[in-house]
């Protein structure tokens, strides 16, 4: 059976479809929601957080956090984290 992911990554949202040659799923996130935001945040012990609970840690700790960094993808811009103390490029985010 050959199965086919779309996603469709947001600057501000992300969304994951696939199609098994008969039915089209939309993918929810662990929220349940239909979409999730594009963001990545660390903890102080170097943890990483995606989604939802990042975009909400974003908002107390934005230093430890990568938002609408899909605009910054193909270049050679690096993403700064503070701590734990990290350089991504935008793919890697």
């Amino acid at each position: 059976m050959t199965w086919y992911v779309g996603i469709d990554l947001g600057t501000t949202n992300s969304a994951i479809a696939s199609f098994d040659g008969q039915t089209l799923r939309l993918h929810k996130s662990p929220e349940q929601n239909d979409v999730t935001p594009s963001a990545i945040y660390f903890d102080r012990r170097g943890n990483k957080f995606i989604g939802q609970r990042a975009y909400d840690s974003a908002a107390h700790n934005p230093n430890q956090a990568a938002l609408r960094f899909k605009r910054l993808i193909g270049s050679r811009t690096l993403i700064q984290i503070a701590e734990p103390a990290l350089s991504l490029t935008p793919e890697q985010c």
